[in-house]
């Protein structure tokens, strides 16, 4: 899986966010893109740099670039201590890029690109002084974060960064790449499209829940037109194996954490997911994890347990949603479920622990919410609510009309009773329904729509659309 060249070329989302950057107010400052491995990263930095700027200097610290450059560091320092190159006159770092490329001069049209500068802290340190000492502009990615912000030598540039997440294609990117796009946005949220229309929008959605948003999945169902998700093992091996060198460093205090750790981690979070949903029973996720792995006879130190979900969260693979009990935001509790940042990698996890292999119907429904989970980090962080021991899926306060959503997550055409009394209550203002088997509607504060339409849902269309 190491080194992946796209033969098709996708379209990304994030390209007008570094245009924004490129073109705006925060243009000096260094703009640092970070998300998982493979999610395509390089590929669309090496796009828009050689569409956008004029001269370009590359540099990937996981290759000999980094001996290369501490080779040079090395001897610019010993040069000053010696007194052979005049510290007052010749700026460090200006000599540093000059040396690694000699087709270096600090103006504007230059763009220097290094990329997983978790590689090498050293470098990652220097972003303060790229963004103030340099004419150039810098962009830097990084994949694995973790244990590079953890050592004791790592200094946080805040304030000179613009940071941009990037993540595996959304399914709108998805449905892009399948020549759709017009046809899914020509969709009504509401059921009055053509329903042939709705069906085969449907269909690719289907698919996109196995295939994912990881580019080359994406590559192999469009050159093959199987939803094969062999890849995702292909991809976990990878990422495990890769962050086997980050825990070996002398200069971190207790990095024990090895594959099987990390791995069991995974096994935890998924297993966590696939039972009764009501929050975690203990209060705390390291506290439950334990629980699941001791009822499985694995063994793990909790100190084990917090460095290896910090690394897995780092890395880019889950993120943490937080729970509302009876609508009181100022108490809610953190950490309380964890969705992974991929609904194909969700799928294939989920059927891979799946130990009741009669369930598909609740794993649909999970990796439905995992679709909907990572559409709502868009806006903000998502919670989840309890309300009446029932639970909500997820709970939205949309600032810009001062509504309060409940927002239930079906794959088929069931609704659920909690957001109703909620509802009824009054302790939301709208009732949002995503559904699998549904064209979409509006019962006065009841909206229903197709759940691959939900990226085209504008919040304040509750207020506009209802009154």
């Amino acid at each position: 899986m190491k080194g992946f060249e796209s033969m098709i070329e996708f379209y990304r989302d994030i390209y007008k966010k570094i245009t924004e950057w490129k073109n705006g107010y925060n243009k000096n400052k260094v703009l640092f893109i970070e998300g998982a491995r493979q999610i395509g990263k390089t590929h669309v930095i090496n796009n828009f740099v050689n569409n956008n700027f004029e001269k370009v200097i590359k540099i990937n610290l996981m290759t000999n670039d980094k001996e290369v450059l501490n080779l040079i560091d090395a001897q610019i320092m010993e040069e000053r201590l010696s007194g052979k190159l005049n510290r007052e006159k010749v700026n460090f770092n200006h000599e540093l890029f000059k040396r690694f490329s000699p087709s270096f001069e600090d103006c504007e049209d230059l763009v220097i690109v290094i990329d997983e500068i978790q590689e090498d802290y050293k470098m990652f340190n220097r972003i303060r002084e790229f963004a103030r000492e340099f004419k150039a502009k810098f962009i830097v990615t990084g994949s694995y974060l973790g244990l590079t912000i953890m050592r004791e030598e790592f200094n946080q540039s805040a304030g000179d960064t613009v940071t941009i997440e990037m993540t595996p294609m959304t399914f709108e990117e998805f449905i892009r790449a399948c020549g759709k796009y017009e046809l899914y946005m020509s969709l009504d949220l509401y059921g009055n499209s053509n329903k042939e229309d709705y069906e085969e929008i449907h269909k690719y959605y289907n698919d996109y829940l196995k295939v994912g948003g990881y580019p080359e999945s994406v590559e192999r169902y469009l050159l093959t037109g199987v939803t094969d998700t062999s890849y995702y093992r292909e991809l976990l091996v990878t990422i495990l194996n890769e962050s086997q060198k980050y825990f070996n460093l002398d200069s971190i205090q207790g990095t024990l954490v090895d594959y099987n750790s990390l791995e069991s981690c995974i096994y935890g979070i998924t297993r966590l997911l696939l039972k009764e949903k009501k929050g975690l029973e203990k209060g705390n996720y390291i506290a439950e994890l334990k629980k699941i792995m001791k009822d499985n006879h694995i063994k793990i130190t909790e100190g084990n347990w917090n460095l290896a979900m910090a690394w897995i969260d780092r890395a880019g693979l889950i993120n943490d949603c937080s729970k509302v009990v009876d609508f009181k935001f100022d108490t809610k509790t953190f950490n309380q479920r964890f969705y992974f940042n991929d609904v194909g990698l969700s799928n294939y996890l989920f059927e891979f622990y799946n130990e009741n292999k009669n369930n598909s119907s609740e794993i649909n429904g999970l990796v439905n919410e995992t679709f909907i989970f990572n559409e709502l980090r868009k806006f903000s962080k998502p919670n989840f609510g309890i309300y009446k021991k029932g639970e909500l899926d997820f709970i939205y306060f949309d600032k810009h009309t001062s509504l309060l959503y409940g927002i239930e997550v079906k794959a088929g055409k069931n609704s659920g009773g909690t957001i109703t009394d909620a509802l009824k209550d009054g302790k939301i203002d709208r009732a949002l329904y995503c559904k699998g088997n549904t064209y979409g509607g509006i019962d006065d504060k009841k909206i229903t729509i197709p759940i691959y339409l939900f990226p085209r849902f504008k919040f304040e269309n509750g207020k506009k659309i209802i009154g």
